[in-house]
């Protein structure tokens, strides 16, 4: 069985129009890794406006990636630091000239959806959100993880009242491969997805604090993975060109796709924004893929971005 992570940015997602959810349906449906002899443990979107319609519109879309994606999973990532109508707000306090009540921080989501059958299954130990905290309340670029469920944990909709405005934060699942008589069998692994930010607000350290972040989650579960035994891949779309960051035994690599010259390849327009950050010390066996399928900017419209996928290899775990 080859087992496979998957990645797509939805640009600006609702999950409200139908005729593009249908779309991406079938684009989803021609990308070949799901199957009898292929499985995807999870799939990750990212650029997701509500925690509502749009999960319920991205599980659909999954499911023609592999049929056995049935189990959804949404966390608050961050928030924009510019106020903006609410569409919930009351008749009244949209009217009212002076009140604030009826405006909001624009909230960002990410919805992961995970591999649920008899046979081949992604048991889900743990999920939740790594953010940055403000640090005029906490300290130099404080990082905290939140467990979905957790103690004093905020719902996994919800941001904590300190968290960093205009950042974008991890999502994450902690999972444990079932597939009997498979080598991955029982193997755990972190899998997480990051939409950065791009032009605004602190995209900078969203990419280079990423190996804080993810110590955090380590932290947060160190009764069921081990940082050294149990590798974290990372998918996104990080508005940066692959690079490495992080030092020591906290280092993580890019992984995308080459052309056999050894050039990335792009998964925009202009630029190669989607790949997967790995910490793992051997990685060859990995196999980054792009997926041209979701990628169509002109009209009828997709993504601005192409799907990414990686398929995992036992030589991950140490």
């Amino acid at each position: 069985m080859t087992f496979y992570l998957f990645h797509q940015n939805m640009r600006s997602f609702g999950g409200g129009t139908t005729a593009y959810n249908n779309r991406m349906k079938k684009a989803f449906g021609e990308i070949p890794i799901g199957g009898a002899d292929k499985t995807v443990l999870a799939a990750g979107f990212t650029e997701v406006k509500n925690s509502a319609m749009a999960p319920i519109a991205l599980g659909g879309i999954a499911k023609r990636l592999d049929i056995g994606l049935t189990k959804t999973w949404t966390v608050v990532v961050g928030c924009t630091g510019t106020l903006v109508k609410d569409p919930d707000a009351p008749p009244a306090a949209k009217k009212a000239k002076t009140s604030t009540t009826s405006k909001i921080y624009t909230r960002e989501y990410i919805t992961m959806v995970t591999q649920y059958r008899p046979a081949e299954e992604f048991e889900v130990l743990h999920w939740g959100k790594a953010l940055f905290l403000d640090s005029i309340t906490t300290g130099p670029s404080p990082a905290a993880c939140f467990p979905a469920g957790g103690l004093n944990s905020p719902a996994a909709t919800e941001l904590p009242t300190n968290a960093k405005v205009d950042s974008r934060g991890l999502a994450y699942i902690v999972g444990r491969v079932r597939s009997v008589g498979d080598p991955l069998h029982n193997k755990l692994l972190v899998v997480c997805f990051m939409h950065n930010m791009y032009g605004v607000g602190d995209r900078s350290s969203g990419l280079t604090g990423v190996p804080s972040l993810v110590s955090t989650i380590y932290a947060a579960h160190a009764a069921d993975i081990d940082p050294v035994r149990d590798p974290c891949i990372i998918g996104g779309d990080f508005n940066a060109e692959p690079r490495a960051v992080g030092r020591g035994g906290n280092h993580f690599e890019p992984q995308a796709e080459t052309s056999p010259t050894g050039n990335y390849y792009r998964t925009t327009g202009s630029s190669v924004y989607d790949w997967w950050l790995c910490r793992a010390d051997s990685l060859d066996d990995a196999k980054p893929e792009i997926w041209m399928q979701t990628y169509k900017k002109n009209k009828p419209i997709l993504s601005d971005h192409a799907g990414i996928s990686l398929g995992l290899d036992v030589g991950m775990w140490w």
